[in-house]
């Protein structure tokens, strides 16, 4: 059995974004390092290229060695990792509505044993076949390191023909399709 599929490349993106999560298809998730000592600005880039429209769906941030006092973290689209702090600065923010508590626009605080999980954001951008460039500020403390992990997917294009019904029709007919064993487009499992 063959599910029928519904081209929405012209619906509004508010449209798109009020689809189920299941409805984006496969995530994947980009790891990001820093490692310094105080005042250090250390930068990662992503090894992969994103999708042209892109949902940002969850952001972990974690220390992985508890030297640091207090830090930050900013994550920017760019081609490649900046050689400056002042390319960095010039390069587009993601997170352009955060400002931490220290006064950092874009950046979220990073402080002793202290680890972030912002899931279900549902943030769109717009990357322009960027990568994800992030900045770990180590503003004190003694030596340690961060990671970033951000979990994104890609906007879909089309989806299964019943995801027009109500959200608990949605799983349930994805429930019946699974068991039969239709073929999903999209990367739906």
């Amino acid at each position: 059995m063959w599910v029928k599929i519904m081209d929405i490349s012209n619906w509004k993106l508010d449209q798109i974004l009020r689809l189920p999560e299941s409805a984006f298809g496969q995530k994947d998730v980009i790891q990001l390092y820093g490692r310094g000592t105080p005042p250090q600005r250390k930068k990662d880039i992503s090894s992969v290229n994103l999708p042209e429209h892109t949902v940002i769906w969850q952001v972990n941030i974690n220390q992985t060695e508890l030297g640091i006092a207090v830090g930050h973290v900013t994550l920017r689209l760019g081609t490649r990792l900046p050689a400056s702090d002042a390319e960095f600065d010039r390069m587009e923010p993601i997170f352009s509505d955060v400002i931490d508590d220290t006064g950092n626009p874009s950046s979220f605080i990073v402080r002793t044993e202290l680890a972030y999980s912002l899931s279900n954001i549902r943030k769109y951008i717009q990357s322009k076949g960027r990568r994800i460039v992030a900045e770990f500020g180590i503003d004190a403390g003694g030596v340690s390191g961060t990671a970033c992990q951000i979990v994104y997917s890609s906007i879909p294009r089309e989806i299964p023909d019943f995801y027009r019904g109500s959200p608990m029709d949605h799983w349930e007919e994805l429930i019946r399709l699974v068991r039969i064993g239709a073929k999903l487009p999209g990367g739906l499992r």
